[in-house]
């Protein structure tokens, strides 16, 4: 049981390392959320190293690799329960972090490798850009062998490190939990996804025309989807953009995408 635990806590927040920093465009935030964005936008203005931040004007500084993944500690331990030892002493972040990739199994199918699945001259009519302004770096990581992720980045109308995130996933515990994909995409629809802080929550919408089922978040800026073999696929956006515009570019993607995965 512990283990399903710890499994389900580390599901629940495969996706959400690039998110919860984003801001939706052309709208009047409310004030707890505009004091967050505020505070993020200090703590990345801070950090040496890329990640996928936006300042509170909307307009986006950089992509990162969204399959990192963070383990939440809970600071307040509870005494140990009735005939345990009150020696024991509470399990650190890194036992913590340690016992969550144990609970990873290996990946027992090939997960598509997400940089063949488009190619820069189709995101370049998609996007309407020149594709000779577009780099491609591989995202994945081989300490997570269930995910491949593929940046598409380029200086989007005078602002850097703009782009395209695109990711496939397979199930990280398919003995565990084979419901997954089909879990996780309802479970962003009828549940949302929690700030990082825990304040607010990010709603996503039913995202339609791509594969069995899918969800969106115009706010995160992120859209999802499942196909009939359980992987899961991910277009994250760094760009200024209408949520028209992102859906009508996110289905077009997505499309091409799907023509090209191979099963």
């Amino acid at each position: 049981m512990t283990n399903k635990i710890i499994s389900f806590i580390f599901l629940t927040m495969l996706l959400a390392s690039c998110g919860g920093d984003n801001v939706k465009k052309g709208e009047e935030l409310p004030p707890e959320k505009q004091a967050y964005y505020d505070e993020q936008a200090k703590k990345n203005q801070s950090n040496d190293h890329e990640g996928h931040n936006h300042t509170t004007d909307g307009k986006p500084t950089a992509i990162e690799n969204n399959s990192r993944v963070a383990v939440p500690v809970d600071k307040n331990t509870p005494p140990p329960p009735t005939g345990q030892s009150g020696n024991q002493q509470a399990k650190t972040k890194a036992q913590m972090q340690r016992e969550a990739r144990q609970n990873i199994q290996v990946a027992k199918r090939k997960v598509p490798d997400a940089c063949s699945l488009i190619s820069d001259k189709d995101i370049a009519d998609v996007i309407g850009i020149d594709e000779d302004a577009i780099n491609i770096k591989d995202g994945s990581s081989s300490s997570s062998p269930y995910a491949r992720s593929c940046f598409f980045r380029w200086d989007h109308r005078g602002i850097p490190n703009s782009g395209v995130l695109l990711q496939v996933q397979d199930n990280p515990v398919p003995d565990e939990f084979p419901e997954w994909a089909a879990y996780f995409i309802q479970a962003k629809k009828t549940e949302g996804e929690k700030s990082p802080d825990g304040s607010f929550e990010f709603k996503f919408e039913d995202f339609k025309g791509l594969g069995v089922d899918g969800a969106y978040s115009f706010e995160l800026n992120r859209y999802l989807w499942r196909d009939k073999n359980d992987y899961v696929y991910l277009i994250a956006f760094n760009l200024p953009a209408t949520e028209a515009e992102e859906l009508e570019w996110a289905r077009k993607i997505g499309a091409e995408v799907m023509k090209n995965v191979k099963y």
